[in-house]
């Protein structure tokens, strides 16, 4: 992921910092309930089962 520029909002900055995963809690206090099951239910998000590091 390319730096975020100056104007980038804070969600751009989390994904940056963590390689492009957030947790459901982030994404929601970010984007609400009901955007992050849109992004999933559409395919434009994946929900994995296990993470592993």
């Amino acid at each position: 992921m390319p730096i975020p520029t100056d104007d980038a909002t804070p969600l751009d900055w989390l994904l940056f910092e963590q390689a492009g995963v957030l947790t459901f809690r982030q994404a929601v206090a970010h984007l609400g309930v009901g955007a992050v099951r849109h992004r999933v239910a559409t395919n434009r998000w994946r929900r994995p089962r296990s993470v592993y590091s």
